[in-house]
């Protein structure tokens, strides 16, 4: 597709290239012609995050632990978390900004 900047982007590549994060169970990436960004909704894998919640928290969370870890996918610095893996991915792969 093309972006409002004239920018060409394949939303599949991008999908597949984050979907090999740890942290990413599944993605789904839009575009829209008229906007200059893309948007992707994420779901976390599970056992990603209470590890990454354990770490933030400070206390041991476990992935069966729904409430743990719906807490977790709410929570800023967790997503924050998840942002930087996901950004260290693009770096690794050569994505630009």
């Amino acid at each position: 597709m093309k972006l409002a900047q004239g920018e060409y982007v394949a939303l599949e590549k991008i999908e597949n290239l984050y979907s090999c994060c740890p942290a990413v169970s599944q993605i789904y990436v839009h575009g829209d012609s008229l906007q200059s960004f893309l948007l992707a909704v994420i779901v976390p894998e599970p056992v990603e995050l209470a590890k990454l919640a354990s770490r933030v928290w400070g206390k041991s969370v476990s992935p069966d632990d729904q409430t743990a870890v719906l807490q977790a996918a709410k929570d800023e610095r967790i997503t924050a978390g998840i942002l930087e893996e996901l950004n260290q991915e693009a770096k690794k792969v050569g994505l630009k900004g």
